[in-house]
């Protein structure tokens, strides 16, 4: 019993004093290429920021283009508006026109009428 309980205390001084099996092997990085969390985060945000600005601009642009090119059809639409409005105007105008010969003549045959 004596030689058991000296075995277990070799063997807990060895383990106690070389204890390398419970540590994690080391890795040498160099400090310059090692990132952390905080730094891969900030990367990412950075990224993110910089999308967003990017689909920004090109929003703006998309809404500048789709504004020039409403403006030109506009442009389009009234002079389109204003050839139509000249064309109903000189129809009326003509209507009137034949209207007041047409009520010229009836005035004609009616006083014709009253002469006879």
């Amino acid at each position: 019993m004596k030689k058991l309980f000296a075995i277990f205390a070799v063997a807990a001084v060895l383990t106690a004093c070389n204890n390398d099996g419970d540590k994690a092997p080391e890795t040498k990085t160099d400090s310059a290429n090692a990132t952390s969390p905080a730094a891969d985060a900030q990367k990412i945000a950075d990224t993110a920021g910089k999308m967003m600005d990017t689909a920004m601009k090109k929003a703006g642009d998309m809404m500048d283009t789709v504004k020039s090119k409403a403006g030109a059809m506009m442009d389009k639409a009234k002079e389109g508006v204003k050839e139509t409005a000249t064309k109903v105007a000189e129809g009326a105008k003509e209507a009137g026109k034949d209207v007041k010969n047409a009520a010229n003549k009836m005035v004609d045959k009616a006083k014709d009428a009253v002469k006879h």
